[in-house]
């Protein structure tokens, strides 16, 4: 009778022990499953602006071999400002610690640094030639009248650190807007010339051209609404050329304006954003939908608050 009465109380004082053992390595398998490497795979979430959006890159910031983020205090917020997906190749400005940090099918490979006085805005990689193409402004500029573009490029397999770069001038001007084309070449527009990078159209849209490409265009458009509670601005990407120009998408939630850097198109026509904050790096494909007119493409674009615009 007492064997009995000892083998139940260590039946019920190891029976509690097994549970937890049980429930703690499902809940590590649920942990590891979701800290899985997010590259090819699609994530769905009602959170997204267009549930068809995949989520294919996610990276913390301030961490070993990750990207830095200083928030705005007493000066603007510090962080990535450019990047660029090639095949399995991904590079993003790393800003706040002047570099280039290349990832290979999602995983930390190397970074290329940058001098000191280098603040890139845009990147382009040359798969052909293993070359990552880098403008960047200088940061040592003397005032505003000094032409601070430049362009530099290094080889990725090889460099480790970027040279000083070529001024982007011309009859000692600077452009007032550029990009790369599909093909990795950098188009630039001056101050007299015809707008054709940056305009308004007939419908009142501003219109930044992203890139080009034999006949076709893919623009970011935006709009402003004033109304009460501040200033709404309305953002997506249009798809221009010959045969259809009825092609956009909605880009991800992002709480400051869209620029050239933040948004990339590739010759195959697939579009990504980066989208960087305190919590991290997230980079999207945004999902293509083809519809009748520019209309819908408004009517479903991103909406956000803006600050007052002048």
């Amino acid at each position: 009778m007492k064997k009995k009465i000892i083998c139940v109380i260590i039946i019920l004082l190891i029976t509690p022990v097994i549970c937890f053992s049980i429930i703690k390595a499902f809940n590590n398998k649920i942990n590891n499953n979701d800290n899985t490497d997010l590259h090819n795979k699609e994530v769905k979430s009602s959170s997204f602006i267009n549930e068809e959006n995949k989520l294919i890159y996610s990276f913390p910031v301030n961490k070993e071999n990750s990207a830095g983020y200083e928030p705005a205090k007493e000066h603007e917020e510090i962080r990535p400002d450019a990047f660029c997906i090639s095949g399995d190749n991904l590079f993003i400005d790393d800003t706040v610690n002047n570099s280039i940090i290349v990832y290979d099918n999602g995983v930390y490979k190397k970074k290329i640094e940058l001098q000191n006085n280098m603040d890139a805005v845009l990147i382009f990689y040359d798969f052909t030639n293993d070359r990552l193409k880098i403008v960047y402004e200088d940061l040592y500029r003397e005032d505003g009248t000094d032409l601070y573009l430049y362009m530099t490029s290094v080889c990725v397999s090889e460099d480790n650190k970027a040279e000083k770069g070529k001024k982007i001038c011309k009859n000692n001007k600077m452009p007032i807007n550029y990009c790369f084309d599909m093909d990795g070449n950098l188009i630039t527009e001056y101050l007299g010339e015809p707008a054709s990078l940056a305009y308004i159209d007939e419908m009142q849209i501003n219109r930044d051209v992203l890139t080009l490409g034999d006949s076709i265009s893919y623009d970011l458009c935006t709009t402003y609404k004033n109304k009460q509670d501040g200033n709404i601005v309305t953002e997506y990407i249009l798809k221009n050329d010959l045969e259809n120009a009825g092609i956009y998408a909605v880009p991800e939630n992002h709480k400051d304006a869209l620029g050239r850097g933040n948004i990339q198109v590739t010759k195959e026509g697939s579009i990504y954003q980066m989208a960087a904050d305190s919590a991290g790096i997230k980079i999207y494909q945004l999902h293509e939908v083809a519809c009748g007119n520019r209309n819908q493409a408004a009517e479903n674009a991103f909406e956000r608050i803006s600050g007052k615009i002048n």
